[in-house]
Parts: structure tokens; C-alpha cells; sequence
């Protein structure tokens, strides 16, 4: 049996994926650093189906601490607040 090695995901796939969700501004740099700070948070995000990860990330963030009502979240999660 081969072992594969696990998948390395670069700060720019971080970028991107919190792109796709549609996070921006501060919100979107604050979600950059706690996943690029956190190796084992950002597997275990790029690990859940793409529906999903929003979600979970503020679920990762919110248990760690973050306190995400201080942030400015866009429009379209607004219901986090």
C-alpha cells in the first residue's frame, strides 16, 4: 500500500477559497490569518464539502475565541451577527 503525503494548502488557496465563499474586506483578512495561522483549522476547512465551509470556519473561529459580532461581516452573512 502507497502513502500518499497530505496536501499542502498555500496561503494563495486560502485566499482564493475565502474569495469563493465571499468573504471581504476585514473579515475576509481576519478568516486569512486565523486559517494561515492554524494548520490543522485549514486542512480540516478544505476538507468539508464547499457548501459548508463558511460555517464551519466561523464554528473553528467562534471556538477558538474570535469574537465575529466585533467584525464587519458582508451582506450575505449577515445572519452570523
Amino acid at each position: 500500500m502507497q502513502q500518499s503525503r497530505p496536501r499542502i494548502y498555500s496561503e494563495s488557496d486560502v485566499w482564493d477559497m475565502l474569495t469563493e465563499l465571499g468573504l471581504v474586506g476585514s473579515f475576509r483578512m481576519q478568516c486569512y490569518q486565523f486559517l494561515c495561522e492554524n494548520e490543522q483549522k485549514k486542512r480540516q476547512v478544505f476538507g468539508i464539502p464547499p457548501e459548508m465551509r463558511l460555517d464551519a470556519l466561523f464554528h473553528f473561529m467562534t471556538a477558538a475565541g474570535v469574537r465575529l459580532g466585533d467584525m464587519v461581516l458582508p451582506e450575505n452573512i449577515h445572519h452570523y451577527r
